[in-house]
């Protein structure tokens, strides 16, 4: 995994109409988590991930790109 995909979750807020404080909300996560996702850092709790995930509904490889995706 090289890469967050940034574009799921922006679709899924444009989608929704919703900001990344609601998106938050939604995922019952900090803004910290989301701010470190949307920088590319990959030092979050799998916990945090998973709820990303679940509101989302998608696998778990759908929010990573890898190199070969790209």
């Amino acid at each position: 995994m090289d890469k967050f995909n940034l574009k799921i979750i922006i679709d899924y807020m444009n989608e929704h109409n919703i900001s990344k404080t609601e998106f938050c909300r939604r995922c019952k996560i900090d803004s910290s988590v989301l701010k470190k996702i949307f920088n590319q850092q990959f030092n979050i709790r799998i916990k945090s991930l998973y709820a990303i995930i679940k509101e989302l509904n998608i696998k778990v490889k759908d929010i990573f790109i890898t190199s070969k995706d790209q």
